[in-house]
């Protein structure tokens, strides 16, 4: 078969099936990842949060509003105002104060019933303890995954909502590093669509991704 043989999708099915198979050369992988030093969740129920709400949509909303709901809009807040220090009580643990800011979303109706959405931005403070991690030439640093919703609100005339809700916020220490990991080879993709692939065997048994050597060795001379 040539390369510019037409296979059914059975046959590039078949050729692509062992392209996840073990990695004999070197069972081991650098992967790039951030390494979660510690962590601290917060959980809490937030009664009569007022919230400054903007970005009505769509335009010609008519007011007073019906509150429907709020979500999150994404699970990844914004941290601000970030403070750490060595605990005065404990040598082997970091002080650590920060604000959250988590981006919310508001669903709503207007008079009229035509439903509407609005945004708003929920700030929680937090203090807290987090283990002292050792001394290291690449630095630490903090992320956040948030969330937050409440079926129970109320709109005045002045732009404001007053909500009671929940907010999970979960704080992470985290520094970026080379993995060295134990595999068995590359996942395989799997196929999006059902239909005959054209090409030819000598293409598909390609594999998907190079080998790639762990240990370091000089660069050589072309």
């Amino acid at each position: 078969m040539s390369m510019n043989d037409p296979l059914t999708q059975a046959q590039a099915m078949a050729a692509l099936a062992g392209q996840s198979g073990s990695n004999t050369q070197n069972p081991f992988m650098c992967i790039s990842a951030d390494r979660v030093l510690d962590t601290a969740l917060d959980v809490r129920e937030l009664p009569n949060v007022v919230l400054n709400y903007n970005d009505l949509y769509p335009t010609g909303l008519i007011s007073p509003f019906t509150f429907n709901g709020v979500v999150a809009l994404n699970n990844e807040p914004n941290l601000r105002n970030v403070l750490y220090k060595n605990d005065a009580n404990d040598a082997t643990q970091l002080r650590v104060s920060l604000d959250v800011d988590i981006p919310v979303r508001i669903f709503l109706s207007d008079a009229n019933g035509r439903p509407g959405t609005a945004r708003a931005t929920l700030t929680l403070h937090h203090d807290f303890l987090m283990d002292k991690p050792n001394q290291s030439i690449f630095p630490f640093r903090f992320e956040a995954m948030a969330a937050a919703g409440s079926s129970s609100g109320t709109f005045d005339n002045a732009g404001r909502l007053t909500v009671s809700l929940f907010a999970v916020v979960l704080i992470k220490m985290v520094v970026s590093a080379l993995v060295r990991a134990f595999t068995d080879g590359y996942c395989t993709p799997c196929p999006i669509r059902s239909t005959s692939a054209t090409g030819g065997t000598k293409f598909l048994n390609l594999p998907f991704y190079p080998d790639a050597k762990i240990d370091c060795e000089p660069v050589k001379d072309c």
